[in-house]
């Protein structure tokens, strides 16, 4: 289902693909292709899971243009089995220093090159986190068959799993954020 394209190291990765110094993959989900480098230690429990997620997840909901990052790359950071606890414990200590992104914020980036990796992931992952233990899967599988039907992703996000506001939505977030 996917071909995986794996490079000699990290140099020559970077070379080829053009990535931000600190990517240690990509994935074309239109092509169905990972690009990536030798020797990584959780390529297995991370890497692969991640970059397999966006493909899985785009292949059931479509090519939507209108989802913002952190939905696309919160749900492939859940993912990662190995780095997991740590974003985790990274989106605590952001709510812990009210230094997280603000949902407003955090749902209008659309472009890698203006988020700091740590934080990004670690609170895009933990939303996706928060959505799927607060509300149950099924109620994530909703929201995503709203998303392949068409409906807007705000309104599926709220209306899936029955939030007033995204600024309820934020509180009720941190709450579980702190108490993980």
């Amino acid at each position: 289902r996917a071909k995986i394209y794996l490079y000699k190291n990290s140099s020559d990765y970077l070379q080829d693909t053009q990535q931000a110094a600190w990517s240690g993959a990509m994935v074309s989900v239109k092509q169905r292709t990972i690009k990536t480098y030798s020797g990584q230690e959780n390529f297995f429990d991370s890497i692969l899971p991640h970059e397999l997620a966006h493909i899985i997840f785009r292949e059931f909901i479509g090519d939507r243009k209108d989802l913002p990052l952190w939905l696309d790359e919160g749900l492939a950071s859940s993912e990662e089995k190995s780095n997991l606890a740590l974003r985790m414990q990274i989106a605590r200590n952001l709510v812990n220093q009210n230094i997280y992104f603000k949902f407003e914020k955090l749902f209008e980036i659309r472009d890698s090159a203006l988020i700091v990796p740590d934080v990004f992931y670690a609170e895009s992952a933990s939303i996706i986190v928060f959505l799927k233990e607060q509300f149950g899967k099924d109620r994530f599988l909703e929201f995503s068959r709203q998303l392949r039907d068409g409906v807007g992703w705000k309104e599926a996000l709220l209306g899936s799993f029955r939030i007033g506001s995204f600024a309820e939505l934020e509180d009720n977030w941190k709450t579980f954020v702190l108490k993980r």
